[in-house]
């Protein structure tokens, strides 16, 4: 036992736990039936964070078939649901079983990490080849394509990300990464004439124009910097900001979460 905690990441831990006690108090304070959720959800968390921990994770690196069934898998899954899922908030995300919910997209981020540090790891002295990098490409256009068809433009950006990270890392070339960022352009320009849809690009317009449309697009923008800025430096109190206990707040406890415990947070730090 003692050997198994001299090998773990005791930062990464204490942090991690901190983050999960802070986002339990501030579910309780918000209300509502998903308090035992996401009390289930953190010792289930917290479990599988011990687990993992158990595992050596560089035995990967000798076993590619491994790697390419974790990443299989997680496609097919992501494929399947993209396809058949049910439409929950406007997209087939979600993997429904029973009373549990799980965006199917989670896994795939971690399975395309996985394939992409193998594959880079291995070709990282001839990684300015075109085919190296059109062959990462294509590990993370297969998911890409499944993510915007659901769609989910949001999740379909961190794995781009993800790939943009790798190349950036792993040593290309000023010139490459120039032509690449000119690429980048070039398919976003084509993209916004092509294949937006109206409401993606209302919320591209709102995010370089955080004024425009208040009560539509950027509502919940506003409504976050409200609840931010009315609970000064130390916040309003256990269940006492008005943004979030009155509904004004779209979806407190989860994509507005810093804004509801910036609102009433204090009882975090007395």
């Amino acid at each position: 036992m003692l050997a198994f905690l001299n090998r773990q990441d005791i930062v990464l831990y204490c942090a991690t736990w901190t983050l999960m006690l802070a986002s339990l108090v501030m579910i309780i304070s918000i209300g509502g039936p998903i308090v035992i959720q996401q009390v289930v959800s953190v010792i289930l968390a917290l479990a599988l964070m011990i687990f993992c921990a158990h595992i050596n994770w560089r035995t990967l690196s000798s076993r590619p078939i491994v790697i390419g069934a974790i990443y299989l898998v997680s496609l097919l899954i992501l494929a399947l649901t993209s396809l058949f899922a049910p439409v929950i908030r406007n997209t087939r995300s979600w993997l429904v079983i029973g009373p549990v919910q799980f965006q199917v997209a989670e896994l795939m981020k971690v399975a395309l990490i996985i394939i992409l540090a193998y594959y880079f790891a291995r070709h990282h002295i001839g990684i300015a080849k075109l085919s190296n990098i059109a062959r990462s490409f294509f590990y993370y256009l297969l998911p890409a394509i499944f993510i915007f068809l659901q769609p989910d433009m949001g999740t379909m950006i961190v794995l781009t990300g993800i790939w943009i990270g790798f190349l950036l890392v792993s040593g290309l070339r000023p010139k490459h990464i120039l032509i690449g960022l000119g690429v980048g352009i070039l398919l976003v320009i084509i993209a916004w004439f092509f294949v937006f849809a109206p409401y993606q690009k209302e919320r591209i317009i709102g995010f370089f124009q955080p004024d425009y449309d208040p009560l539509g697009v950027n509502y919940s923008t506003i409504q976050a910097k409200i609840a931010i800025g009315s609970g000064g430096f130390f916040g309003k109190g256990f269940r006492q900001g008005t943004q979030t206990q009155l509904g004004f707040l779209p979806e407190p406890e989860t994509d507005f979460i810093f804004a509801a415990l910036s609102e009433s947070g204090d009882y975090l730090v007395q």
